[in-house]
């Protein structure tokens, strides 16, 4: 057997070799810092194991490692990871995690995945490729996964002397009669098999002796031969480790992107899994480290005027610009820092405040990024509660019309930013705001804005589409967000899945086939909670039978084994009808067919009475519906950035890491929103002027200059001149002069002739102004004019 001091780059390991490093926590390669967390779930697992026994390849390994000092993941044997210095020359695993952890969660009972049961009395399926996930699991059905926290309640295979539990493999392995695994035959099959697994190898016949002796050979031999080639690739920097694991992921799979740019995160803040979880900790509404990720660095780049960073891309986090960008995610991820605090204050009151309650589970995970960022900048003093019922309609209203699928990242960059302007102004949340503005720019035209649905498209959709089904039944049952807290419960079929075999009309000959209405079933108007015990004791009970056991366990023992009937979100009426389906199909073909269309009749019109119960209880909800009148909306132009609201201290005070046509806009912004406070703080100074804004038309290239001017009722003029240059950045500066006709050269007072005013771009707009005011007071005193 292969010794795991034989493993390095240049080498073929075996599985068994694999599984042992992983076991060795000397011999173990530690994560580059570009890996992901654990991934894969228990179906690829099972491919992974389906290709080993087909004898398919399953890629090489690849390792990685940089000339000078680096960071690397160490995982603790609990199972939480740290960034550690790494020496330079220190092998890292770059690419093959996923498989390893996979190999290793089969073969071992030391994985969190639960175990893998192979069937050996079977002789593995003919190959027949399938894209579709459903497909790929009909194909696997001789490997079984049993959950790592399923109760005696889990269902094992029928006949499970025919499986073999995997997870004792690793520790047979490495004893002596393992060694004899080639000579295994009919003869000695079950005695191998109950050495692995006792409760293997019962009831075979002939037949199945001989495949379960081919499949315990297939397994010696992918344990023992070499088949996964180790690769070495010797780098310079920790940035040549993520241009390899970007070239990697994304080599034709696009869908890799927010992967690839989360790895650029972890090249640049080694750091950034341990915040990240802490973060996360503190606000559980975003619930992978990729949500969190997302909603830093959008609310970073936003936060310091450089606009969305949607779509993730890892060029963001390149250069200057990049590095202020990651210093930003740095401060704001930080747990113990003022955003995470009201972040963490606010998802702990909403959560208890917000009549959605369960339903927060169900909404599209996406939209609370824009609540978070308002919440992250309004002023602590603001009441919350005032909001409330806004948020809960946005959430509902933009989940149930979808506005996020249909018009993607455009709708997610507007209402982000108009959330985050709106907290920096103290306002409330926008929902109506971020609705209108959307309407504005997009006017649900073209392809996407027409997937924008009527109320009526949306109220006949969601009859039929259990999509948002699970999301209205928690609505109208009234179920907590922590559920757990009072009880946990399943979702239900009124009218059993079970039973639907009985919904069938003639086919030919003597042959029956389903019923048009049969797919009814699976519909929104035949779904409901019921608590986890009570749905695993009624099993198969359908009609009169369920209803009645139902409502004996409301008033059962001490205490109500059941939500009360109050909460059953279904009206006595359908209740009759539902009984009156199941006796109806106990009778001939046409008590069926009037059986089914009272059960369409039954499920469509609940859909719809959940459906308007929701819209009709959440107010504004209905607004998001295409054809809904909600007006116009004329929006304030943004703030220029939001550090001050955020508390954000990283800045670029002089813009240098602008491009010209970025500072042109960030400039034309600024000079707007700062001539705004002027002209509010001239009454106090008594000061009358009438003001513009003007830009040169004659700038050099590389070269931005914003202007505004105040024409003084004394006939003095003097302007605030924004003035950026590629190489030197940006200077504020004031000139005043007597004649508006000749503001330049000679004319120019020389006590205010282009001189600094002591200010940046990192200046709120309220201090630039203040200053600038000061100078036109002190302009009045020194040159006075009649």
């Amino acid at each position: 057997m292969d010794s795991t001091e034989d493993i390095g780059p240049g080498s073929v390991a075996s599985v068994g070799s694999l599984v042992r490093m992983k076991l060795d926590d000397g011999a173990r390669w530690n994560l580059a810092l570009v890996q992901r967390d654990e991934v894969w779930n228990a179906d690829r697992m099972r491919s992974l194991l389906d290709s080993l026994l087909a004898g398919y390849p399953i890629g090489a390994i690849l390792l990685s490692s940089v000339e000078g000092e680096s960071s690397e993941y160490v995982t603790t044997s609990d199972g939480i990871r740290r960034s550690v210095v790494a020496p330079g020359g220190t092998w890292q695993l770059l690419d093959g995690q996923q498989r390893i952890n996979a190999l290793f969660s089969i073969f071992t009972d030391q994985g969190r995945y639960g175990r893998f049961l192979l069937n050996i009395a079977v002789e593995r399926p003919e190959p027949s490729p399938v894209q579709r996930t459903r497909g790929r699991k009909t194909g696997l059905g001789h490997i079984v996964h049993v959950p790592q926290a399923a109760d005696d309640a889990f269902e094992l295979p029928p006949q499970r002397g025919h499986y073999l539990d995997l997870s004792g493999w690793e520790s047979w392995a490495r004893t002596e009669s393992a060694m004899r695994l080639g000579e295994v035959s009919e003869a000695n099959v079950i005695e191998v098999a109950q050495a692995i697994d006792s409760k293997c190898g019962g009831d075979l016949d002939p037949e199945q002796l001989g495949h379960a002796v081919v499949n315990l050979r297939r397994l010696r031999t992918v344990w023992n031969q070499p088949l996964v080639p180790i690769l070495g690739a010797a780098l310079k920097t920790p940035l040549d480790v993520l241009e390899v694991f970007t070239r990697v992921n994304l080599g034709g799979v696009s869908v890799a992107g927010n992967d690839v740019y989360f790895a650029g995160v972890k090249t640049f803040w080694p750091d950034a899994e341990a915040v990240l979880d802490g973060f996360r900790k503190r606000v559980p509404l975003l619930r992978s480290r990729i949500e969190a990720v997302r909603f830093l660095s959008r609310l970073a780049s936003v936060g310091l005027g450089h606009g969305d960073v949607l779509p993730l891309s890892v060029e963001r986090l390149s250069g200057p610009k990049g590095a202020l960008l990651q210093g930003a995610m740095r401060e704001l991820g930080d747990a113990d820092g003022n955003v995470c605090r009201k972040l963490a204050a606010f998802v702990e009151w909403y959560t208890g405040a917000s009549e959605l309650r369960y339903g927060l589970r169900e909404v599209t995970p996406q939209l609370f990024e824009e609540v978070l960022a308002w919440a992250a900048a309004v002023p602590a003093e603001y009441d919350l509660a005032a909001s409330r019922d806004a948020i809960d309609a946005y959430l509902l209203g933009a989940t149930l019309f979808d506005y996020r699928g249909v018009l993607g990242d455009t709708f997610r960059r507007i209402a982000f930013h108009q959330a985050l302007e709106s907290g920096a102004r103290g306002e409330g949340f926008p929902a109506t705001e971020i609705l209108l503005l959307t309407r504005a720019r997009t006017r649900l035209a073209g392809r996407r804005g027409a997937g924008i649905r009527s109320l009526a498209e949306c109220r006949s959709e969601h009859a039929r589409s259990v999509r948002r089904g699970r999301l209205l039944t928690t609505l109208a049952q009234r179920i907590p967000y922590d559920v757990e807290l009072e009880d946990k419960y399943d979702w239900d079929h009124i009218f059993p899945s079970g039973q639907a075999h009985r919904m069938t009309v003639p086919g030919v000959g003597n042959r029956r086939k389903h019923h048009p209405y049969r797919r009814w079933v699976n519909t929104p108007g035949n779904l409901w909670a019921l608590k986890d015990s009570v749905n695993r004791g009624l099993g198969m009970k359908v009609g009169r039978d369920k209803f009645d056991i139902l409502r004996d366990l409301v008033h059962e023992g001490e205490g109500p084994k059941i939500w009360d009937q109050a909460r059953w979100s279904i009206e006595e009426s359908e209740i009759e009808s539902f009984i009156r389906v199941d006796e109806l199909l106990k009778g001939s073909d046409d008590d069926i067919d009037r059986a089914m269309d009272l059960f369409k009749e039954t499920v469509e019109g609940r859909a719809h009475r959940l459906f308007d119960e929701a819209v009709a209880r959440f107010r504004g909800v209905e607004e998001f519906a295409s054809d809904s009148d909600v007006g116009s909306y004329d929006a304030d132009p943004y703030m220029h950035d939001y550090r001050g609201s955020l508390g954000i201290m990283a800045a670029d005070p002089l813009l240098k890491v602008e491009s010209p046509e970025s500072a042109r806009r960030r400039l034309a912004s600024r000079v707007a929103s700062v001539l705004r406070e002027v002209e509010r703080g001239l009454p106090e100074r008594g000061v009358v002027a009438t003001s513009r804004t003007w830009k040169n038309s004659n700038n050099r290239q590389g070269r931005v200059d914003e202007f505004a001017v105040l024409k003084l009722q004394s006939g003095n003029s003097i302007e605030l001149m924004f003035r950026w240059e590629r190489v030197d950045g940006l200077r504020v500066e004031v000139k005043a002069y007597p004649d508006p006709t000749k503001p330049n050269g000679r004319h120019v007072y020389q006590d205010f002739d282009h001189y600094a005013l002591g200010v940046d771009f990192s200046n709120a707009d309220a201090e630039i102004a203040e200053r600038f005011l000061d100078e036109v007071v002190r302009l009045e005193e020194v040159h006075p004019r009649t």
